[in-house]
């Protein structure tokens, strides 16, 4: 379950069944969620020419949810922008 859906269900419960929920809760399940550490890796997707025998890949995408970043090898970041999974090497 993703973070976005369990909170949706987390207010829906709050809000339509008037369920009474201690505030301590959802700060226990914000902290699991955060806890939660997601990781993937840079898959790359395209590439522009070869440089001494091997390719130039300009295209990469996170192996999570496929976030596309455009720039060379040395412009990845150590997390990814879209689902901030911390980046592995893979």
């Amino acid at each position: 379950m993703t973070k976005e859906t369990m909170i949706k269900v987390l207010e829906y419960k709050a809000d339509h069944i008037k369920a009474k929920i201690k505030p301590q809760f959802f700060r226990d399940v914000a902290m699991t969620l955060k806890e939660q550490k997601r990781t993937a890796h840079w898959v790359p997707t395209w590439y522009d020419g070869y440089a001494d025998g091997a390719p130039v890949w300009e295209t990469w995408e996170c192996s999570n949810c496929r976030y596309e970043h455009n720039g060379l090898e040395d412009t990845l970041t150590d997390y990814c922008p879209g689902c901030g999974a911390e980046m592995s090497e893979a």
